[in-house]
């Protein structure tokens, strides 16, 4: 992966209703032929469950949130990398050797490692 593969989703985060999904617990996740629509799993052998992201707030404080649109935009990329601890940044360098080929080029790319 490169940098330029990271793209921030902060702002659909404001306009969607993805504080719905529990990524926490997510194993699997697809998006369906209707863009308001999101399917997960929680355990691979689980069966999906559907939930919609279109979000119902108008406000977010003080300030009008903008209504989701039909075509959902490109995300703009990602300007610095995410700040990750010391402590968690030694503990995935330890585990690189274990990790699958995809797995390691993220998280080479999000450490800046060579």
């Amino acid at each position: 992966m490169k940098p330029e593969n990271f793209y921030d989703f902060a702002e659909y985060s404001k306009i969607y209703a993805f504080k719905n999904i529990p990524f926490s617990k997510v194993v699997n996740i697809r998006f369906t032929q209707n863009i308001f629509e999101v399917e997960y799993k929680t355990e691979y052998d689980a069966e999906y469950q559907k939930i919609s992201i279109k979000n119902c707030l108008k406000r977010l404080g003080r300030k009008r949130v903008a209504k989701p649109k039909e075509v959902f935009p490109q995300p703009k990329i990602l300007k610095k990398a995410p700040e990750i601890s010391a402590s968690k940044r030694d503990a995935l360098c330890s585990m690189m050797s274990v990790m699958n080929q995809q797995d390691k080029e993220f998280y080479k790319t999000l450490l800046k490692i060579k």
